[in-house]
């Protein structure tokens, strides 16, 4: 006898678009779970407070958002891609690092471009001393410390 092959709860292509719903917070777990691919674009959410742990996610689009820092941002475990263009986090001089520290070292695309093997490295070597101080929303302005004596 065949034995079947477990059937797949969540489809790895499946998308959901809140692109411009006014949206100040993100929606419960529950509506976002089974996504591999979510988007954001144009809603005036600030931080990632509200925003759970999503294990199938894989993209994340928030695209012209008001986020200003990684407060609240919880490790993606699949997360690959991230775009977070045209918002104030973007600006930031080490928001790829920032970015990786929040949502973990695995993340390879982040607003279109590859993360460097020069980025990735700055993360295994300091995340974990960073993390508290990124999910607490501090922004990395150096990667030197400054000592005055």
């Amino acid at each position: 006898m065949k034995s079947k092959s477990p059937k797949k709860i969540f489809s790895d292509n499946l998308s959901k678009s809140y692109d411009s719903k006014n949206l100040k917070v993100f929606p419960s777990y529950s509506q976002m779970s089974k996504y591999s691919k979510l988007s954001f674009n144009r809603n005036p959410i600030k931080s990632f407070l509200t925003f759970p742990t999503l294990e199938n996610l894989k993209t994340l689009d928030l695209n012209n958002t008001e986020i200003e820092s990684f407060e609240g941002a919880k490790k993606q475990p699949q997360l690959e891609s991230i775009s977070i263009r045209s918002s104030p986090i973007s600006n930031q001089k080490f928001f790829i690092e920032m970015c990786l520290i929040a949502f973990g070292n695995q993340i390879t695309s982040i607003n279109g471009k590859p993360v460097t093997k020069k980025q990735h490295k700055f993360v295994t070597e300091n995340g974990d001393l960073l993390s508290p101080f990124i999910n607490q929303g501090w922004i990395i302005t150096s990667l030197q410390p400054n000592i005055h004596i």
